[in-house]
């Protein structure tokens, strides 16, 4: 019998592993909690589009390092349908957009909350978008999800919370992009992808020069590089992840960042979530939990 396999990010196979694409999905949680909280800290003092480009650009150059001194080659980054690539860069490109501005404006754990209706509207979309029929069952959590959005608009505030359509976009360009991720990674490696795209949001953000950037500070200097590395770890393991198991199996796990996030709002930011938030995320929560049950359940045994 095989012993467990080694992390290797130029890997291009998929086969069946649940139990290691469990521990890479929740080790990008981790990741990925600890860089929204850097990413909060630096917000506020770099313009967007620049945290983005030297973030971006931190990313590629440590896939590029990786490649140079580690054991992988610049042929990793050979890539086999070039205009996924460009549509999944394109949807990540919003999702940053989209989801750091809403963590300037919005306490980090509503707006973690409010990026995990994802499946919810994959779900909804699925119809129009996949051709897929979608029973009471499902439509009904649909629905909760959506209410929880709702609650978590404030209603019967001074006015409603539209800054929570952030992180909703970026919420639907993520669920979208993971569905690329999945039929990408059978071909291309997770340094190719991760590499690809890096390289487009780099592309992207360097167009908000001409909007007027500013010279970091060392201490927003050392925090964006460190959002880099944290990205970039997060973004391979959920690659990695996404290899071995499908999206179904893992994203679960991905629930798990609400603590983590919760508790690193409290600790740096004093944050303290309010009744909407609380009751908005638990009606999302249980409807995309119960989304990734009934897929699990209408999908054949293998």
């Amino acid at each position: 019998m095989p012993g467990p396999r080694r992390f290797d990010a130029s890997a291009r196979t998929q086969r069946h592993a649940p139990g290691l694409a469990i521990v890479y999905m929740v080790a990008a949680g981790v990741l990925i909690t600890l860089n929204n909280a850097a990413t909060k800290a630096v917000a506020h003092e770099v313009p967007l589009g620049e945290l983005i480009f030297f973030r971006g650009l931190t990313a590629a150059l440590l896939i590029a390092l990786w490649l140079r001194v580690g054991r992988g080659s610049f042929a990793d980054l050979k890539v086999r349908r070039p205009w996924d690539h460009f549509w999944r860069g394109v949807l990540m490109v919003i999702s940053m957009f989209a989801f750091i501005a809403g963590v300037r404006a919005m306490p980090l754990v509503d707006v973690q909350a409010l990026v995990f209706i994802g499946p919810v509207l994959i779900t909804a979309m699925a119809p129009f978008l996949l051709g897929e029929r979608v029973g009471w069952h499902r439509w009904s959590a649909v629905l909760v999800g959506f209410a929880g959005v709702v609650v978590m608009l404030r209603p019967g505030a001074a006015g409603l919370y539209w800054v929570a359509l952030l992180p909703l976009a970026s919420a639907l360009t993520s669920a979208l992009r993971d569905i690329m991720t999945r039929r990408m990674s059978a071909g291309d490696t997770s340094l190719a992808i991760e590499f690809c795209t890096q390289s487009i949001v780099v592309a992207a953000a360097a167009a908000t020069a001409a909007a007027g950037w500013v010279v970091p500070a060392p201490r927003d200097l050392v925090l964006i590089v460190l959002c880099g590395v944290l990205l970039t770890g997060a973004h391979v393991l959920t690659i990695e992840s996404l290899r071995f198991a499908e999206a179904v199996a893992v994203a679960p796990f991905r629930y798990l960042m609400l603590i983590w996030t919760g508790l690193l709002g409290f600790a740096l930011f004093g944050e303290i979530p309010d009744l909407w938030a609380v009751l908005g995320s638990a009606l999302i929560v249980a409807s995309g939990l119960y989304v990734i049950h009934r897929e699990t359940r209408r999908r054949p045994q293998v």
